[in-house]
């Protein structure tokens, strides 16, 4: 259902995760490759889940779990992105780049659709006591 509003916000998180990642590539050193192929694909992974969440709109707890665990795999995914810059040339103006920012915003516009689902299922329940 695309008139509700956290449709529109997770939609922008797709799009703002895809731009960023199209955009800014994550910086990756030689010291875990393993982890390498997980993080250039980690976005791409969490658009579909997104999409796949956005399609699943009657079904609004599955939603805001799908929504939780999206928001805490990518907080791990950037501390991984942290944790494989090379800590020699690590500075401040780094942690402050526009790959950051969008993910904060990312982040937030994450949060916020589990506002608006959260406000949703209250409201759906509250029309079902009173049936």
């Amino acid at each position: 259902m695309l008139q509700r509003i956290q449709t529109v916000f997770l939609l922008c998180y797709i799009m703002l995760i895809l731009i960023v990642n199209f955009f800014y590539p994550p910086a990756i050193t030689d010291s875990l490759q393993e982890l390498s192929s997980l993080i250039t694909l980690a976005p791409y992974i969490f658009s579909i889940l997104i999409f796949i969440n956005i399609l699943l709109f009657s079904k609004r707890t599955l939603q805001l779990l799908m929504n939780r665990i999206i928001l805490f795999a990518s907080i791990a995914l950037e501390i991984a992105h942290l944790y494989m810059y090379d800590s020699q040339n690590f500075e401040l103006q780094s942690l402050f780049s526009v790959h950051f920012i969008a993910v904060l915003v990312s982040w937030i516009l994450l949060i916020v659709a589990n506002k608006y689902i959260k406000k949703d299922e209250n409201l759906i329940r509250s029309v079902d006591r009173l049936r």
